[in-house]
């Protein structure tokens, strides 16, 4: 009997059908990464814009605290024996000794209101007038307004 050699010419590579399933394998596994970093990414992006409304809602407040709590008991002239402070449903006005025009010391009348705004929300508005004049007189002083905020009335307008 004669010994046969059977020589296979093998090249050592892969099959097309290897090579489809490795890919394929590939791109589902890229997109499940892509869905979960996408996730992700938004949720951070609203949990930023939650944290910046917030951080300005607490910094209107903080404002708002300032001039309530530097209020004074302000009497037109020291005969008058009425104390200038009044407040209604949507605004309030009294004597501060904070004021934002003079870098936070001064004396200042504040108005703070609330006006609707576009929509159904409501902004709050602060008013400042230095120097101080309670009576209607025909100087009226200097003026500033401020826009408060856009949105905190609409949680916040019991305060007043």
């Amino acid at each position: 009997m004669k010994a046969r050699h059977v020589v296979t010419s093998r090249n050592g590579g892969f099959t097309l059908l290897v090579l489809m399933l490795a890919f394929t394998l590939f791109a589902v596994l890229v997109v499940i990464l892509y869905g979960a970093f996408s996730v992700g990414h938004r949720a951070m992006e609203k949990t930023q814009v939650v944290f910046d409304a917030n951080q300005k809602f607490r910094a209107a407040i903080d404002l708002l605290g300032s001039y309530i709590r530097s209020s004074l008991a302000h009497r037109s002239s020291p005969q008058d024996p009425q104390i200038f402070y009044s407040g209604e449903e949507t605004q309030m006005e009294f004597v501060s000794s904070f004021s934002l025009a003079h870098g936070g010391r001064g004396i200042a009348k504040i108005r703070i209101y609330a006006e609707n705004g576009p929509g159904d929300g409501q902004t709050i508005k602060l008013e400042e007038q230095v120097p101080v004049r309670i009576k209607e007189e025909t100087q009226v002083g200097a003026i500033s307004n401020t826009t408060i905020s856009k949105s905190l009335c609409g949680h916040y307008c019991n305060l007043f």
